[in-house]
């Protein structure tokens, strides 16, 4: 059975022509029990059946050899409706589906969940020319999923908020950060983080960079990280690596 899941972090000095990109509701879908050759195989003959559409995009993340993920990006305006209406999209051009076909489906993967995020972009932090393009060219992408204590929302939100608020008094400039909380689908209350870089050593590197500049607010920024674990009952921490050859353009 499907379900849907997703994350990300923006500001308010940067939500103009990016947040119509990056303020989308995503549909999260999780595979488990993958079969790494079928489901590229199966993505594969997705965007060839669906090239020169305008049926809807996603994009493809692989965790490890038997967990991957499909995000779709649905415009915030639409709503569940929009959800809806891109699940039915995908239900009727299962229907048309040839049998090898049907046989991917049914062998690219054990089980599936699937969940709906709804973006945060007030409290995101993202470039100003942030793009699509951004992040086909940083693929990497470290998750964290933190499952707040319902009474700790409010103080969860404002310690992400103001650890945004210490990084930007200082100009920081290498932090690409998307957030979520969870909706249908998710354990309730729940908030997915993603920080993109092109690869894991990139990322490395730029969180030294960045440590680095905190020094002089460094006992502030810790107390906001302390906060936000405090807020929660447990966290997730994990990374994904954004297949682009399997993924359909204009879409997260």
């Amino acid at each position: 059975m499907p379900m849907l899941v997703a994350v990300l972090v923006a500001l308010p000095s940067v939500l103009s022509a990016q947040t119509a990109l990056f303020d989308a509701t995503v549909i999260y879908e999780k595979y488990l029990g993958v079969d790494q050759p079928v489901f590229a195989e199966y993505f594969n003959m997705l965007n060839q059946k669906y090239e020169g559409t305008d049926a809807t995009g996603w994009g493809i993340y692989y965790e490890t050899p038997t967990v991957s993920y499909r995000l779709t990006a649905v415009p915030a305006e639409s709503g569940m409706e929009g959800v809806v209406e891109v699940l039915n999209e995908r239900n009727l051009g299962f229907q048309e589906f040839t049998e090898p076909q049907r046989e991917l489906w049914a062998t690219a993967w054990a089980s599936r969940r699937q969940a709906v995020y709804f973006a945060l972009p007030e409290l995101a932090y993202l470039p100003d020319d942030i793009s699509a393009e951004t992040l086909q060219a940083n693929p990497y992408s470290r998750v964290q999923i933190y499952h707040v204590k319902p009474t700790e929302m409010q103080n969860f939100e404002d310690a992400l908020a103001r650890r945004g608020e210490l990084d930007r008094s200082l100009g920081i400039d290498n932090l690409i950060l998307r957030v979520y909380r969870g909706g249908m689908g998710t354990p309730a209350p729940v908030y997915m983080l993603r920080f993109h870089a092109e690869s894991q050593e990139a990322d490395a590197l730029g969180r030294a960079e960045r440590q680095a500049a905190r020094q002089g607010i460094m006992e502030e920024w810790r107390a906001t990280n302390r906060a936000m674990s405090e807020a929660a009952r447990h966290v997730e921490v994990f990374v994904n690596y954004r297949r682009n050859e399997l993924s359909r353009s204009a879409n997260r």
